[in-house]
């Protein structure tokens, strides 16, 4: 049975009413995504809040963040992870789909879009509503995703997505009409295992040569500890490094 609550060295995650609960590839996915400059960033499908929490401990400059969460009990874990954080004033969660959010928002852009969206298309369903709504994608297809985030981003924004590489190629089809994808990093279990999700980075297209960086990152050692790779991007993170 997973744990109640996951400690961070700054924060801690209570995941008890939430139905995806805090995992390896989100906590590489948080560490690996870069503020540079952005101000006013968006976390679609927040869930615990994991991803704003991490991304609010590294940022040293004004940040604010707006967390969207379909789910009423993972909002209200949500809100309740970021009350009992440092970074409270900094980060805003909203109990909607981000399609309704689209809809209300009054055109406000962000500068950084990240999401871990449900991406399962045609496996079977759990019994449990809840678990369908943030594995699955029946409340959020990759379509409704690209037209927010086409509809949501800046012109000079950037935005992560986490998705395993078939469905990344499937979103593609779609965000490749406006977007182009700049930096890749392909998670593996272990050296000798395939890449089992993939970190993409995407800006808008415009006139200017984009250079793509693809890298590829190890969880564990053959030994099951773990890579040194992996220790580096979570050592401000885990209580463990």
């Amino acid at each position: 049975m997973p744990k109640e609550y996951f400690d961070f060295k700054q924060f801690r995650v209570f995941q008890d009413k939430c139905a995806m609960k805090v995992c390896t590839d989100s906590c590489l996915f948080g560490a690996s995504i870069k503020l540079d400059k952005a101000q006013n960033m968006l976390d679609i499908g927040t869930g615990t809040g994991l991803l704003s929490l991490m991304i609010a401990q590294q940022a040293t400059e004004n940040l604010k963040i707006t967390a969207v969460e379909l789910d009423y009990n993972a909002a209200c874990q949500a809100i309740k992870n970021i009350k009992n954080s440092t970074w409270s004033d900094i980060i805003t969660v909203f109990n909607q789909s981000i399609q309704s959010f689209c809809n209300n928002e009054n055109k406000n852009t962000f500068d950084l879009i990240v999401s871990n969206p449900p991406f399962f298309q045609k496996n079977l369903k759990s019994p449990q509503i809840e678990a369908n709504m943030a594995r699955h994608d029946v409340t959020l297809s990759f379509l409704e995703l690209y037209n927010c985030i086409n509809y949501l981003l800046s012109i000079e924004g950037v935005f992560y997505i986490l998705l395993p590489p078939t469905q990344l190629i499937s979103f593609l089809k779609f965000a490749q009409n406006d977007f182009i994808e700049t930096e890749r990093i392909n998670i593996k279990s272990n050296k000798d295992a395939s890449v089992f999700r993939c970190i993409s980075k995407m800006k808008r297209k415009n006139n200017e040569n984009s250079d793509f960086l693809e890298t590829e990152i190890s969880i564990y050692e053959k030994n099951g500890t773990y890579t040194p790779d992996f220790i580096n991007k979570l050592k401000s993170y885990y209580t463990i490094f």
